[in-house]
């Protein structure tokens, strides 16, 4: 994977703080603010799949990036700017069949953007 330019670092020791920061920002669109509102929760449910991996609150952030290209060459892209666009709705990633009894999931997807 390649990873473009960094959107944001959120330090989950502050995610409140800058959660409410992020309802103020009039750039922010809907659709992103809605996934930062579910980040915690998202981020509780794949570390309780991962028994090897833990978390230190007061040192561990989360990065948000612009986009990222896949290995297949397709890009995910998490910019604002992209909404509404062709190359940004309807996104869906495809597990590994190998990988995926590691991971809840709907039939081998491990996530998924829909239009509204």
């Amino acid at each position: 994977m390649n990873f473009g330019a960094c959107l944001w670092d959120i330090r989950l020791s502050s995610y409140e703080e800058e959660l409410k920061a992020f309802r103020k920002m009039d750039s922010i669109d809907p659709l992103q603010l809605g996934g930062l509102e579910n980040l915690l929760d998202s981020l509780g449910i794949f570390l309780s799949c991962c028994t090897e991996v833990s978390l230190s609150e007061d040192e561990s952030f989360v990065r948000i990036y612009k986009s990222v290209t896949l290995e297949t060459m397709e890009i995910v892209r998490a910019d604002s700017s992209f909404n509404k666009n062709s190359w940004f709705s309807d996104i869906a990633v495809m597990m590994d069949v190998e990988e995926a009894k590691n991971y809840k999931s709907n039939e081998g997807m491990c996530f998924g953007k829909v239009n509204n």
